[in-house]
């Protein structure tokens, strides 16, 4: 999943890699019209309507937290729907969060 995926270019990039079932979120119909455009093999959805419970292996947010309009709601629904599931002695799930968080005033 990318949070945040803009025009589709992570995505775009991850298909060439062979990567299959992407999904981007992003708050702009603008930006996912050109993200489908780009990454015809991804599935794209508004935050406003995205609701689906999947579960990733990978979730991307590149330059995105900033953007997320209430964060505290966010991405905690995002970190609950993809847990690390963990037993005792067996790690269940493993799943990999990037974040890229762009610095001000730099």
């Amino acid at each position: 999943m990318d949070y945040g995926c803009g025009i589709g270019s992570f995505l775009h990039e991850s298909e060439k890699l062979g990567f299959k079932e992407n999904t981007g979120i992003d708050v702009s119909e603008y930006s996912i019209s050109l993200a489908q455009s780009v990454a015809k093999n991804s599935n794209f959805f508004l935050e406003k309507d995205y609701s689906e419970t999947k579960k990733f292996d990978c979730i991307s947010m590149i330059d995105s937290l900033a953007h997320i309009e209430n964060i505290n709601l966010t991405l905690p629904n995002i970190i609950k729907n993809n847990s690390f599931e963990l037993q005792v002695r067996e790690v269940k799930k493993l799943i990999k969060v990037f974040l890229s968080l762009g610095l001000i005033n730099s």
